[in-house]
């Protein structure tokens, strides 16, 4: 006997719940099951499937409403300092790729915003001659003149600029 059921004088054939089928009804075999024997028009979909059908529960809204957040959040300020329980993307994060094969430059503790700082000619110089990049003057000069043109800063220019303008005088050149 269940537990709970208390002294309840019952059939000794009796099962709770409900029937699975109705009266009259034949339950199908495994076979049956198996082979599918469905018609055509029993396999299509339901009217209303994907549709609620009660009042008050269907989701329909104007299409300007927007449901949550966005992923990144390009409309807060990312903080000076973040915390590293923060799970919020302000756009910055690495995507599948960069975490798959990381770039050279990040095994040196260089990251994406090193690149897009603003520089001046003497530090990108340094950097330049650090890196053992062989400029002569007058190519530097040409290179840093376009490099700052792009960045639209008068003496400054990032370093991802820089070695676009590189790329694209030594592709004019050759």
């Amino acid at each position: 006997m269940p537990m709970n059921a208390g002294d309840q004088q019952l059939p000794p054939d009796h099962t709770f719940g409900m029937p699975s089928l109705k009266p009259g009804h034949k339950e199908p075999s495994v076979g049956e099951i198996l082979q599918f024997s469905l018609t055509p028009d029993q396999q299509q979909a339901d009217a209303d499937l994907g549709k609620s059908l009660r009042e008050g529960y269907r989701n329909i809204a104007p299409e300007s409403r927007t449901f949550g957040v966005p992923t990144v959040r390009l409309d807060r300020p990312m903080p000076s300092k973040r915390s590293c329980a923060s799970y919020i993307n302000y756009g910055n994060e690495p995507d599948a790729l960069q975490l798959l094969r990381p770039p050279r430059h990040v095994e040196r503790g260089v990251n994406e915003s090193h690149f897009i700082e603003l520089r001046t000619k003497e530090d990108v110089q340094a950097l330049c001659e650090e890196a053992e990049i062989r400029l002569s003057p007058e190519e530097f000069d040409a290179i840093f003149s376009m490099a700052s043109e792009a960045d639209g800063e008068e003496g400054r220019c990032c370093m991802d600029t820089f070695f676009r303008a590189r790329h694209h005088f030594l592709a004019r050149v050759m």
